[in-house]
């Protein structure tokens, strides 16, 4: 469903248009059909409300960084859920990049 990546800042204005248009579709379907998208809309509603108490600012103390469990990483809850296809910027993992080198090479 998602096939662009998705910067985090853009994940809650991203997930509000997905929502308007659902809305938009919703109107010329059958009972069967509505019964199908009130499910998917509540699998939405459950992804958008993760994501707005999450914020959009994030941050890194390059100086913490490490390896993690892979049990640590977040899996989609639903098929709604960008979680994969959010990405940083090039410029960010460039600042990451060179603060890491700062820190641990001579």
């Amino acid at each position: 469903m998602f096939h662009s990546i998705i910067f985090f800042n853009e994940a809650i204005p991203f997930l509000d248009k997905q929502l308007n248009e659902f809305i938009e579709n919703i109107k010329n379907v059958t009972d069967e059909e509505k019964k199908a998208m009130l499910d998917n809309a509540n699998k939405f509603i459950v992804v958008a409300k993760m994501y707005q108490k999450m914020g959009v600012d994030s941050y890194a103390m390059v100086q913490n960084i490490s390896t993690i469990s892979k049990l640590r990483v977040l899996k989609p809850i639903n098929k709604y859920d960008p979680i994969l296809k959010i990405r940083v910027s090039d410029e960010i993992m460039t600042i990451l990049d060179n603060k890491l080198i700062e820190l641990f090479t001579k």
